[in-house]
């Protein structure tokens, strides 16, 4: 498939859109495009400033007739296909126009020329909060805030900042719809940078440019010339100045009628014809990417001693990090507050301690799960040498350890040995997570159901002679979507993949056609460093899986149909390598879908590096 990528640029509460009769036109543009299923996308400044006649009016003033009408419109354009960006906060400084000036320091302006951010605030928090860059960041955010309206992306106005003020920029969003400063490219690039206050940046291009004039006819040719030559791994993107289109849309009334007459030999009707005569398919900037970077956390929890697990602790339908110190016993919550895809600098968190003192010893192996079922996530320890399990239950802010039978136990003398691998999930559907034990040596899956209180063994292997050695690689997740959490197993050395379904007192084997060959490239040699997690990357209630290369930082996804899984064609690459990362997946932002936890437990004293899930449900073919 050929993609096209179609940016509406400049569009603020003034100057051309500064009338009711601009914006008619605006929602005119919105439905033609519309009605030829071309998403489109709209750089809105938040606040438009002509200096030279005293306007100033921002999408924050909401007792402004006429920005609420503004902003009716914005979201109209959204609920018909517009994915909205934030371009600058006023577009200009000094004495300069919204649009026109630069808001952003740079070298050769002549007049009116924005102060730069020392280096400095891309390495001192104080420095940070106080530079220019992120003053112009925050308040632009705010306004869309207020405003509630959501933004997916950022786009530096002229396309420039200093190189410290980028940085800064960078830090706010996560995902940048523009050229990147230095590098020409026709493809998403994803920049694995490490800065203090973030890790890694996506650029989404325009290699297209935009109609430039003043012969546009000849602009629009050459646009679609050079599309011409684009190959369908490359974004045809582009970008159009929608006042340009104003001329050829008339509004008139009759009888209390409006009708609008919009002319076909429109420049941006033009474009989208040309576009579509050499087969072009317009998509989403968002519908390009599979995870945006996120938040960023420092000084967290170092050293490999402590252990860093995911869980909905307080029922809010987000994950948090489950963190158990190997020194003291002691657990601690961490909870994300993540607004947005695009604003990961203000993304809260907040760490307390959950539990002191309890599965101090390091043999213990702790696992996550909601065991009695009442949509909190709990904690059971697991002792590999008497086979004894504890159950700490979460009421919202703490675990409490369980008593059980009056022994504080749920289980006892059940899975002694090293030889016992053990995995959580509900595999009967009831509600109530269950525990697993594999033994890769007989290849026997033994499970003790919850009942709330206790966990209660099978007499049996629920499957037998299944994933036998040490090759292989299991985890737990429900791919078929019947509620039942199901086994699949990898092997690393050969690249196959094993499945059994739960039918809530056996699991029975399936095959998996499409993921017989997904490891089985020749960069992916036998004995490399792969890591299989599961979870449901785009929100449609199947479970995914993920292959992580912790030392590239790579993150492959197989998206499940509910009877295979299909390998996603693109990468998430390069994202928060290192040989010490450990990868994690977790709901952190509660939109139904898993997003990417990086854990460094050596870089800045301890490191969390969040990325969140863009990936929209999967089209039946």
């Amino acid at each position: 498939m050929r993609r096209a990528i179609l940016r509406l640029e400049d569009v603020g509460p003034g100057g051309p859109f500064g009338t009711a009769e601009s914006l008619l036109k605006l929602q005119a543009i919105a439905d033609y495009l519309h009605s030829e299923n071309v998403p489109f996308h709209v750089s809105v400044i938040p606040r438009y400033i002509n200096p030279s006649i005293g306007y100033d009016k921002s999408i924050g003033d909401d007792s402004d007739p006429f920005i609420l009408s503004f902003n009716r419109m914005i979201k109209y354009l959204q609920r018909q296909g517009g994915s909205i960006g934030m371009h600058g906060y006023t577009h200009q400084y000094d004495e300069s126009i919204s649009a026109v000036g630069h808001e952003f320091y740079h070298p050769r302006l002549p007049a009116n020329c924005p102060p730069d951010d020392p280096k400095e605030a891309c390495l001192n928090k104080e420095d940070f909060e106080n530079s220019y860059a992120s003053s112009r960041m925050r308040k632009g955010l705010d306004l869309f805030a207020k405003a509630g309206i959501m933004v997916d992306w950022m786009s530096t106005p002229h396309y420039y900042a200093s190189p410290s003020q980028r940085s800064i920029i960078e830090s706010w969003s996560g995902i940048l719809f523009e050229d990147h400063p230095q590098k020409a490219s026709k493809t998403v690039f994803l920049q694995d940078n490490d800065y203090p206050f973030y890790r890694g940046v996506v650029y989404v291009p325009t290699p297209l440019s935009y109609l430039q004039g003043p012969d546009f006819d000849s602009d629009i040719k050459r646009i679609c010339n050079e599309a011409e030559g684009y190959s369908p791994d490359q974004l045809a993107a582009f970008y159009y100045h929608p006042f340009r289109e104003l001329p050829f849309i008339q509004i008139s009334q009759s009888n209390g009628v409006t009708s609008i007459d919009y002319d076909d030999n429109s420049y941006l009707k033009k474009l989208i014809r040309g576009f579509k005569a050499q087969g072009f398919t317009f998509m989403s900037l968002l519908d390009q990417l599979s995870f945006v970077p996120s938040l960023r956390k420092t000084d967290f929890f170092s050293g490999s001693e402590n252990i860093v697990l995911t869980g909905d602790i307080n029922n809010d339908g987000k994950a948090e990090l489950i963190i158990r110190e190997e020194s003291t016993g002691n657990w601690y919550g961490t909870t994300f507050d993540i607004q947005s895809v695009l604003n990961r600098h203000c993304a809260g968190s907040s760490t307390q301690l959950l539990l002191a003192n309890w599965g101090k010893e390091k043999h213990l192996v702790p696992l996550v799960g909601d065991f009695n079922g009442d949509g909190f996530d709990d904690v059971v320890l697991w002792n590999p040498v008497n086979g004894n399990w504890q159950v700490a239950l979460s009421h919202g802010t703490q675990f409490y350890p369980d008593r059980g039978n009056g022994d504080n136990l749920w289980l006892k003398h059940w899975g002694i040995g090293k030889q016992w691998k053990p995995l959580v999930g509900d595999f009967d559907g009831d509600g109530q997570d269950d525990v697993i034990l594999w033994d890769c040596q007989k290849g026997e899956w033994h499970v003790a159901l919850s009942n709330g209180q206790g966990f209660i063994p099978s007499q049996q292997s629920w499957i037998n002679l299944w994933g036998v050695g040490r090759s292989w690689t299991a985890s737990v997740g429900d791919f078929n979507g019947d509620g039942k959490d199901d086994l699949i197993i990898w092997s690393r050395q050969y690249g196959e993949w094993r499945i059994a379904l739960s039918d809530g007192r056996k699991f029975t084997r399936s095959n998996l056609p499409s993921l017989q060959s997904w490891t089985q490239r020749t960069d992916w040699y036998p004995g490399s460093q792969w890591e299989l997690l599961v979870g449901d990357v785009d929100g449609d209630g199947l479970d995914d899986l993920l292959i992580v290369n912790g030392a590239r930082g790579e993150w492959r996804v197989a998206r499940s149909t509910g009877y295979d899984f299909i390998p996603l064609d693109r990468t998430f690459s390069p994202w928060s390598a290192g040989d010490d990362m450990q990868p994690l997946v977790g709901d952190f932002n509660g939109n139904g879908k898993v997003s990417l936890c990086a854990r460094h437990f050596q870089l800045r004293n301890g490191t969390i590096d969040l990325a969140i899930s863009v990936l929209g449900k999967r089209e039946e073919s």
